[in-house]
Order: structure tokens, then sequence, then C-alpha cells
């Protein structure tokens, strides 16, 4: 996968991936898939390649494929033109989970600094969206508020999280209110239980910073986005995942919490991958046998920075849930 600058040779792929992107991530946008159907070929080349310069967008490719885009708006008005506004982040769900989200907004403000001119960007995210909302905090962005029926949908309004990040470098931080700085163990616990039970490297990933330290075991680290990302993409061979949580202690900067997980093995690959990590109480079985139903226990600790975690450890025992009725 890379991501490189759209141009307008790219216009008709960019308009099928969006187009796909508003009507099966309908709430995630303002726009209708109706209403971006209308639009001429001109319209979404100038989204895409503005000559005037006010906009601009990147594409994530697999070989020749744009599998995922996001898109910045500049303002030429005086009093506005230091803000960026991103839009149109999208990725195809069958291809997320290897980073594409992040390198995009990477990409994205990365052009950012490198303009000079720019010193704020934002962007809303509809309220409820954890994923998205915990990728741009991994980022640097923060939530400054949120606007209650920002979009009506099928199902009733919407509220919108506004975001900004601050490429100035000369905001107060002690004018942000800490909620919007800081996680705590709750929250974070929350969020490794979203990303585990929906199965989602890319959500467990933007739980910590860009070289973030994760101890899966104590012989075992991964550090960074990358190495995080590979790591978690095992949970894909899980099934049925539940996971629960409790949190032990708590400080403005550290905590610990125990954890209890159940899953179904969904692969015999994983069923390996955990017989080789134990090396004991190994299910005896037979070719034609059904795979077990996983259970584990265990304890993390995690310090957090900036609103992210920094390192997390975690120690933990497993076992098939049969052997474990048994054994009690």
């Amino acid at each position: 996968m890379h991501v490189a600058v759209l141009s307008t040779s790219d216009a008709q792929q960019y308009r099928a991936l969006m187009l796909h992107a508003y009507e099966h991530a309908a709430d995630a946008f303002t726009s209708t898939v109706e209403e971006r159907a209308r639009e001429p070929e001109s319209w979404w080349i100038q989204r895409i390649a503005d000559p005037t310069g006010m906009a601009i967008a990147f594409g994530a490719f697999e070989g020749t494929e744009l599998v995922g885009t996001v898109a910045l708006e500049f303002s030429a008005k005086p009093k506005t033109k230091h803000k960026a506004l991103v839009i149109g982040m999208y990725v195809m769900p069958e291809r997320r989970g290897n980073g594409a989200a992040r390198a995009l907004l990477q990409a994205a403000i990365d052009r950012c600094k490198s303009r000079g001119d720019i010193l704020v960007m934002q962007l809303t995210v509809t309220d409820g969206n954890e994923p998205a909302v915990s990728l741009y905090r991994s980022a640097g962005f923060r939530p400054f508020g949120t606007e209650p029926m920002a979009i009506r949908t099928p199902a009733g309004f919407r509220s919108k999280v506004h975001m900004w990040f601050d490429l100035s470098g000369v905001a107060n931080a002690a004018n942000t209110p800490h909620s919007e700085v800081a996680v705590n163990i709750e929250e974070f616990m929350q969020g490794y239980k979203t990303a585990w039970e929906r199965r989602d490297p890319s959500m467990f990933a933007a739980l910590f910073q860009a070289d973030g330290l994760y101890h899966n075991t104590p012989f075992q680290v991964q550090r960074g986005t990358g190495q995080l990302v590979e790591y978690w993409k095992r949970v894909r061979l899980q099934e049925d995942v539940q996971v629960d949580f409790e949190v032990l202690a708590s400080t403005a900067t550290s905590g610990i919490a125990r954890w209890h997980v159940t899953y179904q093995v969904a692969s015999e690959e994983l069923f390996q991958i955990w017989a080789r990590s134990t090396g004991t109480s190994l299910v005896a079985r037979k070719p034609g046998d059904p795979l077990p139903r996983m259970v584990l226990d265990g304890v993390l600790q995690a310090a957090f920075s900036g609103g992210l975690c920094a390192e997390a450890r975690i120690w933990w025992h497993s076992m098939p849930e049969a052997a474990r009725a048994s054994s009690r």
C-alpha cells in the first residue's frame, strides 16, 4: 500500500470510492449519495486537483487500485486562511487494518506543515464513531466541542464532534480542559475492549502514541504503529470475542486493570499459535475435532502521556474453556 497525491487521472476511481462511502457509511458524511451522484466530472476533478490550490486529495493505493482517500480544503479569506479542513476520509472496509487511514491522515498533516501558512487543521466526526476519534487523537487532534443535531439521518439526528490540531505550537495547554488532553485507565480499557471485540488492529494501535510500547508477554514487545497493527491482526482469527474488565488502580498518568476474555478459535493456525505459546495444558485433539473456545485472564498496567498510552504491559494465562471448567 502506498499514499500519493491524487490527480485528474484518478477522478473516476475517486468518484466511485466516494459514492461507495456516501452509501455504505452514510452517517459519516453530510452529503448523500444521491446528491453526489448528480455532480458532473468537473466537480470531482476540482475536489481532488483544484487549479486554484484551494483543495487537494490523497489516495491510498493497493497497486493501481484506489482503496482509501482523504482531502484538504483551504480558505482564501484573510481571516481564515490559516486553517485547513480535513474532509472525505474513507477506506474500503476490506482494506482496513493495515494502516491506510493513519498514512492518509499523516500525509494530510505533512502537507499542511510543509506549506508554512497553515496553523490549524480542523475536522468533524460523527459522535459515537470511536475508531475515527481514536485515530484522530493518536495523530494529535483534540475535541473542542460537540454540535447537537448536526445531521438528520433516517434513524434520527446525529451529533458531530469538532476536533482541531494546533500546528503553530503556541496553543495554551492550560486553557484546554483536562478531559480533552488526557486519557485514564477506564477510557483506555474501554477502547481496548472495543478494539478486541471488533477485531480491529487500527483501532488498537490508535490507543497508543506513534512510538508506543505494548509488552504482550514479559519477553516480547511491540513498538510503534506498524508492529502494533501487525501483532493485533491475529485477533482476526478469533470469533465471538467477549471482553470484560475491572479497573484496580488509577492515577492521572497510569493505571492497572484486570481483564477476562473468551473467544472461539476460528482457525487451526490460531490454535497452533496458542499451543506453541503455552507449552502446557495442550488439548488432545484428533483430526476433525472442533476447535476450542478459549478463556483468558490477565492484568494490564498502562502509562499515559499526551492523551494516549505510552506503554502497556500485560500478564495473562489462557486455557480452553472445557479444560478450565474441568479444572474447577
